[in-house]
C-alpha cells in the first residue's frame, strides 16, 4: 500500500512531537561555565543532550531547575557539584511537578538521605564515599589478617575519613593497627615517618593519602632497606608526574570507568543516565505512576550494565575493584563489575 504524502507528513509530525516532549521531560543540568566546565562538556558529549548551566553554584542551579520544571521536566540529571545539587533538589521539593533528580558523580554519602528531608527526590548514579572504604577494607581483612599493620593519613577530609572508615572495618573483625599517625603531606621526604613505622614492627601500611606521598614513602623505605607493603584508596591512581607507586601497592579504584581529568567518567555516567531517563519516563507513562516509583520498580539497561535503585535512591552497581601495582602498572586482583 502506498502512503499518501499527507499521511507521511502526519506520521512524521507525531514522531517529532513525541521526541520533543521526551526531550523537554529530560533535562541535563551541569557546569557549563566556571572551573568545572570540562565536566559539563563531557556530560553533554555522553548524553547527547544540551545542558542548562549550573556553574557549580546554588543560585544558578536553582534558576536552571525552575526553568526546567516550568518546561515540564520530570527527569533532571547531572548536577555533579553538591551545592548546586542541594539547591536544585530544594526547588524540586517546592514544586508540584512529579519530578526526580539523578545526581551524577556526587560521592557525599548523605545526598540520598530521606530521613533528614521529607519527599527528597534525589537518586545517585556513581559510587558514594563509603563504598571505597568497604571494598578495600573487606579485602584487607583477609589479606592482612596475620600481618602487623599501620594506618596513617594526611589530615585531609578525604584521607582522614578513608583511614577512619577502614580502621573501623578492620577493628570490627578484631584487627588492630600497631601504629597510627597523621603525617604532613607533600614533603620531599618522609624518612622520619617511615622509620617510626618500621620501629613499630608494621610491615604493611594503609595510607589515607595520595600517590605523591606514597611514592615518597616507598622511595624512603627502599633507601633504608625496609620492605613495606602499602595500601590505600582511589587517590593512589594519579598521573605519572605525581610519582611512581611502590611495587606491590594495593588500592581501591573504579572498576571499568576512568575517573580522569579528561572527563571520560562523567561522559559515561551521563550516557547511562540518559538511558535510565528514557526508560523511567516510559515506565511512568505506561503504568500511570510517579517518577519515584518508576525509578525503583525496574532494572535499567545501560552501557554500564544493569542498574537498579533502592527506595533510598542508591544504585546497586559495584563501582570499585582492588588493584595491585605489578611491573609499574595497576592490575585488578579483585574485580567487581556490576
Amino acid at each position: 500500500m502506498k502512503l499518501q504524502p499527507f499521511k507521511i507528513a502526519l506520521t512524521c509530525t507525531f514522531v517529532f512531537s513525541a521526541f520533543t516532549v521526551m526531550a523537554q521531560e529530560m533535562q541535563l543540568i551541569a557546569p557549563m561555565s566556571g572551573t568545572s566546565t570540562f565536566i559539563g562538556k563531557q556530560m553533554v558529549k555522553g548524553s547527547g543532550q544540551d545542558a542548562a548551566d549550573d556553574a557549580c553554584k546554588a543560585e544558578t542551579a536553582a534558576t536552571a531547575t525552575d526553568t526546567a520544571l516550568n518546561n515540564g521536566a520530570r527527569f533532571i540529571y547531572g548536577l555533579p557539584c553538591i551545592e548546586a545539587l542541594d539547591a536544585a533538589a530544594d526547588r524540586v521539593v517546592a514544586s508540584s511537578n512529579d519530578s526526580i533528580i539523578l545526581a551524577l558523580g556526587v560521592e557525599v554519602d548523605d545526598i540520598t538521605n530521606r530521613d533528614k528531608r521529607a519527599h527528597w527526590p534525589v537518586f545517585r548514579l556513581g559510587p558514594k564515599t563509603s563504598d571505597e572504604a568497604v571494598i578495600i577494607g573487606e579485602y584487607l581483612k583477609a589479606s592482612w589478617r596475620d600481618k602487623p599493620f599501620a594506618i596513617i593519613d594526611d589530615g585531609t577530609l578525604y584521607g582522614r575519613q578513608l583511614a577512619q572508615d577502614v580502621r573501623a572495618l578492620l577493628e570490627d573483625d578484631k584487627l588492630t593497627p600497631v601504629f597510627t599517625d597523621t603525617y604532613r603531606p607533600l614533603l620531599e621526604r618522609q624518612a622520619g615517618l617511615v622509620r617510626r613505622i618500621v620501629k613499630s614492627g608494621a610491615t604493611h601500611v594503609f595510607v589515607g593519602g595520595d600517590a605523591y606521598d606514597v611514592s615518597i614513602m616507598g622511595t624512603d623505605a627502599q633507601a633504608i632497606g625496609a620492605d613495606l607493603v602499602f595500601a590505600g584508596g582511589s587517590a593512589f591512581l594519579a598521573p605519572p608526574a605525581d610519582g611512581t607507586l611502590p611495587e606491590g601497592a594495593q588500592f581501591a579504584g573504579l572498576s571499568d570507568v576512568s575517573k580522569s581529568t579528561d572527563g571520560a567518567y562523567f561522559a559515561a555516567l551521563a550516557k547511562a543516565a540518559s538511558q535510565i531517563g528514557t526508560q523511567a519516563l516510559n515506565y511512568a507513562k505506561d503504568n500511570d505512576t510517579t517518577m519515584a516509583r518508576a525509578m525503583t520498580a525496574q532494572a535499567f539497561e545501560t552501557d554500564l550494565g544493569l542498574i537498579r535503585f533502592d527506595l533510598n535512591g542508591e544504585n546497586d552497581r559495584q563501582w570499585f575493584s582492588v588493584f595491585e601495582v605489578k611491573g609499574g602498572k595497576p592490575t585488578p586482583i579483585q574485580e567487581n563489575n556490576g
